[in-house]
């Protein structure tokens, strides 16, 4: 009967240990796509200044390119990781 009760207690702090992992893997794809919301919303901004800046001529046409290729970029990231999770 004892050998039969630490098999059980074996596989039942194995499963929790895994339950736990599983839901420590969860949070941190979570927090990853937030990141990445985070980093498209700042991109945005990046690039609207830009625009502003060619606008008024302080900035090129290749900084406004540059900045709404890092934009896309981000967005194509994000887009992965959200269809991912």
């Amino acid at each position: 009967m004892g050998c039969g009760k630490s098999a059980f207690e074996r596989s039942l702090r194995s499963t929790e240990q895994q339950t736990r992992d599983a839901y420590q893997g969860v949070i941190s794809q979570i927090a990853q796509v937030q990141a990445l919301r985070q980093a498209v919303e700042s991109n945005r901004v990046s690039l609207q200044a830009t625009e502003a800046g060619y606008e008024v001529g302080t900035k090129t046409a290749l900084d406004v390119l540059t900045a709404r290729s890092c934009w896309c970029r981000r967005r194509r990231a994000m887009r992965r990781r959200s269809t991912a999770t």
